[in-house]
This record gives structure tokens, sequence and C-alpha cells, in this order.
């Protein structure tokens, strides 16, 4: 009898955890987790930033064809984006995306990588200096949330991104 209260109580107490953390995940906006990553990037050229909310929090219009322009992702599966890209003629650029469902996670990282290999393209062209960023850019995803980072500080902005959800 105790073995099984004991399990029941380590069941609960596992229960517990998992929906917590998925609260405050779906709690975060791409906005919130950007600015987390961004803070490691001290050497980030001139940049803007796009976001599918406006300042209220609500769906700015016109962000789905904007962002199926950059990914060629369908946005019906997006819930929100945050990007931030060089206006300095280089490569750099980080994309937050969050995912209606973490299901569609391999489609995006697909899109991704064909958004990194298009960009790379242009830049063999224009701006062969940059492109090693791009050889080196890194997709990852947690639970719904994707982020694209092509920059130098690449893998400090991963784990700003992994520490932010």
């Amino acid at each position: 009898m105790r073995k099984a209260s004991a399990f029941a109580a380590i069941f609960c107490a596992v229960i517990f955890l998992v929906s917590c953390r998925s609260e405050s995940e779906s709690s975060k906006t791409a906005c919130d987790v950007l600015d987390a990553v961004f803070e490691t990037q001290s050497d980030f050229p001139e940049h803007s930033v796009i976001y599918s909310l406006d300042e209220s929090g609500a769906q700015r219009e016109g962000w789905e064809d904007e962002f199926e322009i950059l990914f060629d992702f369908d946005a019906e599966k997006v819930s929100d984006y945050a990007i931030v890209y060089s206006s300095a003629l280089t490569a750099d650029e980080i994309a937050v995306v969050k995912l209606d469902s973490s299901s569609d996670a391999n489609d995006f990282e697909s899109a991704a990588q064909a958004h990194i290999e298009s960009r790379l393209r242009d830049f063999r062209n224009y701006g062969p200096d940059e492109t090693a960023k791009l050889e080196n850019a890194i997709i990852d995803v947690s639970g719904s949330f994707c982020i694209v980072i092509v920059s130098e500080q690449a893998s400090e902005a991963q784990d700003a991104f992994k520490n932010a959800l």
C-alpha cells in the first residue's frame, strides 16, 4: 500500500510540474524569447525588428503574408513570431517562431532550412564573407517554439533560447 501511495504522489508531482511548464511556455510570446536571446548578441550589426503582434498583443495586419514570404511556411500554423535581422548587408538574423502546435515543428524546420539555403545562395553572390554564418546557422525547437539563428554568437543565442523557455 505504501508503494502505491508513493507512486501516486510521484505521479501527481510529475503531472503538476509538466502542467506548470506548459502554462509558462504558453504565456510567453516570441518577443519575450527574442528579447532574452538578443541580450547575448553584443556584436549584432545595425538591425531592424518585425513582430506579428502589435503593442496591445493583437496580431498586426498583414503579418501572415510577411511571414510566408520570409519562410514559405503556412502562417495559419503560427501563433506569433519576432525576427531581428541585419540592415547592414550582413547575414545576421534571429527568428523566434511560436507554432500553434508542436506537431508542426518538423515542417517548420524544413522551411527554415530552405530559408537558410536560399540566403546562402544569395550571399555567395554578393556577400561571400557572410557565408560562414549561414553555413553555421542553428535551427532549434523547444515545444512549440522554434528559433533560427544566423550570428557569430549563435551558440550563446541557442543557450539563451533554451533558458528562456
